[in-house]
């Protein structure tokens, strides 16, 4: 018991293998998310949730007191607090009043050497409206060497395909 787990099993019928803990490299789980979204399972990050996934990309990429990240509200409020948490600079960039990217400001502010991540959210939140794909590649295109992460946690609900596959074009 020291794992935590319930040796009795699962109380749900057909279901005999949800008393462990699930398998660390999660194979099995990214080979199915990568038939699902078009991509590679070692493209694949399993998080506990989207905001140790968003923790870790500010951990990974951005240097405390140095870097910054862009995001465009309205949106997600844990990018700027897990930003400020890691001392991690936020620039804004508003969404235009239809919702959409201001794509003038947004590579502008990207082409500063301290940009690192550019946190992107599509259906936003709380916007639920999609990004233009035309905006997002052109940012993809563009002069900008950091990461774009593109935050799709609402994407099956919003009637359009995920864009994930695109990291197949734009590693």
């Amino acid at each position: 018991l020291d794992c935590n787990e319930n040796n009795f099993g699962s109380v749900l019928p057909g279901t005999d293998t949800l008393h462990r803990y699930p398998k660390p490299l999660q194979k099995d789980l990214k080979k199915k998310i990568a038939e699902l979204r078009g991509m590679r399972a070692e493209q694949i990050f399993i998080g506990v949730g989207a905001d140790e996934s968003i923790d870790t990309v500010i951990r990974a990429f951005c240097t405390p007191g140095k870097d910054a990240i862009i995001i465009t509200p309205p949106t997600f409020s844990f990018y700027r607090q897990r930003a400020d948490i890691s001392d991690v600079r936020t620039i804004d960039v508003p969404l235009r009043p239809d919702f959409q990217l201001d794509m003038k400001n947004l590579v502008e502010e990207a082409s500063r050497p301290d940009v690192k991540v550019i946190f992107l959210c599509s259906p936003g939140n709380p916007t639920a409206v999609s990004l233009k794909y035309d905006d997002i590649v052109s940012l993809l295109e563009s002069s900008y060497k950091g990461v774009v992460f593109l935050d799709e946690l609402y994407v099956d609900f919003c009637g359009r395909e995920s864009l994930a596959s695109l990291v197949n074009k734009y590693p």
